[in-house]
């Protein structure tokens, strides 16, 4: 043996595996915040309501800004982990703003979005 070190060993300090270890919890939970937060606008959005598979936007039948969600398909990959369930369509009774149709779009990027003029 001529005393160096294997090759394919690698070789880090104590120091070098904490700070790497510290920066790589810090992005995780950052990540996990950031989809906290997006779940949380996601349920604003619905109203909480999530017990049926098809939920009337509160305001009642006749109410002319009326929404349905129809639950199923799986959620984004960044929100499953934490038991979010996926929207399939989602449709407006309405014709929405264009920047309404844009936030609802973002909140739920797996559902299709419709809209339904009921006079």
């Amino acid at each position: 043996m001529d005393g160096n070190p294997r090759l394919g060993w690698l070789r880090f300090r104590l120091r070098t595996v904490l700070v790497a270890l510290t920066v790589l919890c810090a992005l995780l939970a950052w990540q996990a915040a950031t989809s906290l937060r997006w779940m949380n606008a996601r349920h604003e959005f619905i109203g909480g309501a999530l017990a049926d598979d098809e939920v009337p936007k509160p305001g009642g039948v006749g109410s002319p800004n009326q929404w349905w969600i129809v639950y199923g398909g799986s959620a984004p990959l960044a929100l499953w982990p934490f038991g979010e369930r996926g929207v399939s369509s989602i449709q407006f009774t309405f014709e929405p703003l264009d920047a309404e149709r844009l936030r609802v779009q973002s909140l739920f990027p797996e559902a299709t979005i419709t809209s339904t003029l009921i006079y």
